[in-house]
């Protein structure tokens, strides 16, 4: 028998196009592969949601460590009450002393620092009954931040004023030495100082 084509052949022999075998395969394997693939994405989102928890749970113990070891600090004892208390003698007794119990309240900033906050607390906590920092430790330190940063601030500036006094205080007593150094050039320095400023007085009248 004759045959008209190369297709008409092979379809009488029954010769498989590789088209059709390739078709054929996606169409048995296609639904396999797509099943393992949504397995695949099903599993990798359970464990992005597992990883996901763990850190936030990690979170969660972080915070709970920190705020354990806050209230650890904040619970007073028998060198926490004692420097509390010097603390805030020393904030009641600042003008009455002229400002000496200043040297005390650096030292207990500084000390605090150091040593930390569980034997010289906080500025501001000198201020906070220990009733309220044993109960309500939370509210006792966010109290305890807000007259922390006042009392802060105002070390600041009184050392500073200090520093300036202290300057002041060192410009006098070297005129004084200059002056006993050599009296008699001090005078006339002084003399014409004296001089000109009262001829400008009288020269803008």
């Amino acid at each position: 028998m004759a045959y008209e084509n190369d297709n008409q052949m092979e379809d009488e022999i029954g010769v498989a196009d590789p088209e059709d075998d390739e078709a054929e395969s996606y169409e048995n394997e296609g639904p396999e592969n797509s099943e393992q693939t949504s397995i695949d994405r099903i599993g990798q989102l359970n464990e992005e949601r597992r990883q996901a928890e763990i850190s936030r749970d990690e979170a969660n113990l972080e915070r709970i460590r920190a705020e354990e070891k806050t209230f650890k600090d904040m619970q007073p004892n028998a060198v926490n009450s004692m420097t509390s208390g010097l603390l805030k003698a020393a904030w009641e007794n600042l003008v009455t002393s002229w400002g000496l119990t200043l040297i005390w309240i650096d030292i207990h900033v500084f000390s605090s620092l150091v040593f930390g906050n569980k034997m010289f607390p906080k500025l501001g906590m000198e201020w906070i009954p220990d009733a309220l920092k044993q109960t309500q430790f939370k509210e006792a330190e966010k109290l305890g931040k807000k007259i922390g940063i006042v009392e802060g601030m105002g070390v600041a500036c009184l050392n500073l004023g200090c520093l300036m006094i202290v300057i002041a205080a060192l410009m006098v007593v070297g005129a004084i030495l200059k002056i006993f150094a050599n009296p008699i050039a001090a005078f006339f320095t002084a003399f014409g100082y004296i001089w000109k400023t009262l001829l400008g007085i009288v020269s803008s009248k």
